[in-house]
């Protein structure tokens, strides 16, 4: 079992039909349960992810997905030790800050991945002797 973390983008793909992406986020989660990985989000990618359900007046809809991802996935706060390691993530300047919050929880809770789908090859963030892994899906 790993613990494994999801950023909003994940679920988006997982709710709403995105052709490959929502297959692939699909076998993932499949693979994930048969191994009885744990999923791990932050509070951002729940507040991210009714955003555009809200933004079109669907509020069942963000009901919806908000229920099914605290019914999943444990939800990790932004705190002292997120905090910490998004600041060291921050002074490379690398990373925006909305990009820096999700692998700071991430590594904070000690996940084995943090994925995420976007169209950038693989990027490994070395904190404090631990890894946090922002991984591209063979999908994009």
């Amino acid at each position: 079992m790993s613990r494994i973390f999801w950023e909003s983008n994940l679920f988006v793909y997982l709710f709403e039909d995105y052709g490959g992406f929502s297959e692939a986020v699909v076998a993932l989660r499949c693979a994930m349960l048969e191994r009885r990985d744990q999923l791990l989000t932050s509070t951002l990618t729940l507040a991210e992810i009714v955003v555009k359900p809200i933004e079109r007046g669907d509020v069942e809809a963000a009901r919806k997905y908000e229920e099914a991802v605290t019914r999943t996935a444990s939800l990790l706060p932004f705190d002292l030790r997120a905090a910490r390691i998004y600041a060291q993530l921050r002074t490379s300047r690398t990373l925006g800050p909305p990009d820096a919050i999700q692998p700071a929880c991430a590594a904070a809770a000690e996940a084995y991945a943090s994925y995420r789908m976007y169209n950038r090859m693989y990027n490994r963030l070395e904190l404090s002797g631990q890894t946090a892994i922002v991984a591209r899906s063979s999908a994009v």
